[in-house]
């Protein structure tokens, strides 16, 4: 994905044992498929979990999948 730009979403949602769970998505655009994919990088469930937390979480989860000093 060198020089490609993207985006990763996180998606949150409540589970049925009251445990906040985040889904996190990469989306960039293929020249391959000449569209946007969207690759799913994993889940997290946390009971409560302030914003400061949840950026930590996001580079642990972008880490394994996409080289952030590519970015930057």
């Amino acid at each position: 994905m060198e020089g490609v730009p993207f985006t990763f979403k996180l998606d949150e949602t409540t589970t049925s044992q009251v445990k906040k769970q985040y889904n996190a998505y990469i989306s960039y655009w293929s020249r391959q498929y000449n569209e946007v994919v969207n690759v799913c990088a994993g889940s997290l469930f946390v009971g409560h979990c302030p914003a400061r937390e949840l950026v930590h979480h996001f580079y642990e989860m972008a880490q394994q999948h996409i080289n952030l000093d590519e970015y930057s």
